[in-house]
């Protein structure tokens, strides 16, 4: 009997599977995280410390990763590098994802990292914990940097946000005042400015919170800040603010792209892309699905979805979709939001390009 070896490269001569994820009987999509959790240890306030995480495919076939991403939205952790999303892993391969931890309070945090792959069994989360330390110094940290509240009928009132003061240093702090200023302030309100000061100074460690909400008078959109002085160095702290004003009750949806470009996949092969959606109006909106048109819409699916439902005003949510050629030619197919809202983006053009997988049969002998 011939033994065979039968081996697919590209141009580059990258070494690729061949066969669809649990096309074979008794073949299953799997994959691991690598260490099983991560430490990331203490880091002092103003610091960052950084971890690298691999994402190993532990089935026998291929495994497409169509998003990495931190489930529980930890603000002291970010990714800061993902070789992961959207692309296609062989059996036993792997990437890498960098997750960076910046305290913004102190004490112990805790963050999980996820993946949303083809696999068709559980989905394993990896343990991230760390500790924000204080600094040998008085200092005072103000989260988050911003706050943008989105569009709001006038006259009416937004929910409240909240800005978040601790006291990350050594030595207890005054926070004097909190008030609002810039040229929008009037549209703006602070419903608790004294919290930081009413029982006098924080001691290290310790937290206040500020609450702002948004009341626009007029059509427009309006820019203000909360100033908080103290006696902390850098003061005073700054958070810019943002609104915009509706004249009556509006429904629209934006999206964060025009057009996604998937490159050059090899037939048989795919990669994926997100796409974001903001609801820009005044109203939650019913989101009923997607519809994917045009003349390759076959070649295009979306994979992951966070939009289907409710999205609520000012809310944002992302669409995985995934590109797999069949043939060797130019792909083109467009992807619009399924909803009533009144304000609709155009729908979003998608183009790829498959490229020939080419195929070297080698024969090593018969076998006795």
């Amino acid at each position: 009997m011939a033994r065979r070896t039968i081996r697919g490269h590209g141009a580059a001569g990258v070494v690729l599977a061949l066969v669809a994820c649990g096309a074979l009987a008794g073949e299953t999509c799997d994959f691991a995280f690598e260490p099983a959790s991560l430490d990331l240890g203490g880091v002092v306030y103003g610091q960052s410390a950084t971890g690298t995480v691999l994402l190993r495919s532990t089935g026998t076939d291929a495994l497409v990763v169509d998003l990495v991403e931190l489930r529980w939205g930890e603000p002291s952790m970010t990714l800061t590098h993902d070789g992961c999303s959207g692309i296609t892993l062989a059996a036993d391969a792997t990437c890498s994802i960098d997750v960076t931890f910046t305290p913004t309070a102190l004490g112990e945090r805790g963050e999980r990292l996820g993946a949303q792959t083809n696999t068709n069994v559980s989905d394993p989360l990896l343990e991230i914990a760390a500790e924000g330390l204080p600094v040998d110094a008085p200092a005072l940290s103000v989260t988050p940097g911003s706050i943008a509240f989105g569009p709001t009928v006038v006259g009416q009132t937004t929910a409240t946000r909240d800005v978040f003061v601790v006291n990350v240093g050594n030595t207890a702090l005054n926070v004097s005042d909190a008030v609002l200023q810039g040229p929008g302030a009037h549209h703006f309100l602070l419903t608790a400015p004294d919290a930081c000061n009413a029982d006098g100074p924080l001691a290290p460690g310790a937290s206040c919170e500020i609450n702002v909400r948004f009341e626009p008078g007029a059509v427009g959109s309006f820019g203000a800040s909360v100033r908080l002085t103290s006696d902390a160095p850098g003061s005073p702290h700054v958070v810019p603010l943002s609104g915009t004003g509706l004249a009556t009750d509006q429904t629209g949806v934006a999206a964060d792209a025009t057009a996604l470009d998937f490159g050059t996949v090899f037939t048989g092969q795919s990669t994926s892309m997100t796409l974001t959606y903001s609801n820009i109006g005044s109203q939650v909106l019913s989101i009923d699905g997607y519809t994917i048109g045009g003349p390759d819409a076959d070649a295009f699916l979306v994979t992951a979805d966070s939009c289907s439902g409710h999205m609520g005003v000012g809310a944002d949510c992302v669409i995985a979709l995934r590109f797999s050629p069949t043939q060797v030619r130019a792909y083109v197919a467009q992807v619009q939001i399924d909803t009533p809202a009144e304000t609709l983006p155009p729908p979003v053009v998608l183009t790829g390009d498959g490229e020939a997988l080419t195929m070297d049969i080698f024969t090593d002998g018969f076998d006795p």
